[in-house]
């Protein structure tokens, strides 16, 4: 005797509605859960990958809905940026020497002399040239998304300043007296002379230049840091595209010979 069917009534269907939904959803649930655990990408669930057949007999795959790093060009914008921001100090000091002016007097007998004391005081500066760096000197690292910049050593420039001079006691045989007096002839020999030494004062200084190369590694990494990152929200942009993982290059500067 053939089994009768009992009709579900309006309640029940909708019940049943829902009870099929929300076993289908609970299935595609628990098949992301185990993708995501096996794999660690919760993606995977979702990735098309499709063949197609070339002429030559190749076949190309291509896996879509998958996240992927997006490649994005570097060596122009930074060479133009170096070329753009041309000379940059990086360190300035200040620094004093001792000089002194002297007088034999009558005779050449140190009675009659005269010795005059002076402070020359200057300014050094460290200077990096960034238009020299050249296309050669950028290397971009896109496996290790590292770029290397490497910019030539900080050069010194002495700046003497004249109106900072200061004219001390002199200092008379016991025969001489009152002030010495400096021409002009003896002054324009002296600042020479304090001049070279303020040169040798800095250039002597390897602590300072050490400082200036820490310096140039810094601010270079400063001017070019958000050079990279408006770059990179540009190629963005540009792609327009869900799955585009924007890289985060990290920026490694050379000065000379030396590491940053």
């Amino acid at each position: 005797m053939p089994k009768k069917f009992t009709k579900l009534t309006k309640p029940k269907k909708r019940l049943a509605a829902k009870a099929l939904c929300a076993g289908i959803t609970l299935g595609v649930l628990i098949l992301w859960i185990v993708s995501f655990a096996r794999s660690g990408n919760p993606y995977n669930l979702f990735q098309v990958i499709t063949e197609k057949k070339n002429n030559d007999g190749s076949v190309d795959i291509t896996q879509e809905n998958v996240p992927y790093t997006l490649q994005v060009e570097f060596g122009d914008v930074i060479l133009d940026e170096a070329q753009r921001e041309k000379k940059l100090i990086v360190l300035t000091q200040k620094g004093t020497v001792p000089v002194q002016a002297e007088k034999k007097g009558l005779f050449k007998w140190k009675v009659f002399s005269q010795t005059k004391y002076m402070l020359f005081h200057g300014v050094g500066s460290y200077s990096v040239d960034l238009a020299k760096v050249k296309d050669t000197d950028i290397i971009v690292d896109a496996k290790n998304q590292v770029i290397e910049i490497h910019i030539p050593d900080p050069v010194l420039s002495v700046e003497y300043i004249p109106e900072d001079t200061e004219f001390l006691d002199s200092s008379n045989g016991i025969l001489r007296f009152g002030e010495m007096e400096i021409t002009p002839e003896m002054m324009t020999a002296l600042e020479t002379t304090g001049k070279e030494a303020l040169r040798e004062n800095f250039e002597k200084d390897e602590s300072s230049m050490d400082t200036a190369r820490k310096y140039a590694a810094l601010s270079v990494k400063e001017i070019f840091e958000p050079v990279l990152k408006k770059q990179i929200d540009s190629a963005v942009e540009e792609a327009n595209d869900q799955y585009a993982i924007p890289p985060y290059y990290s920026i490694k500067v050379i000065v000379g010979n030396g590491q940053d």
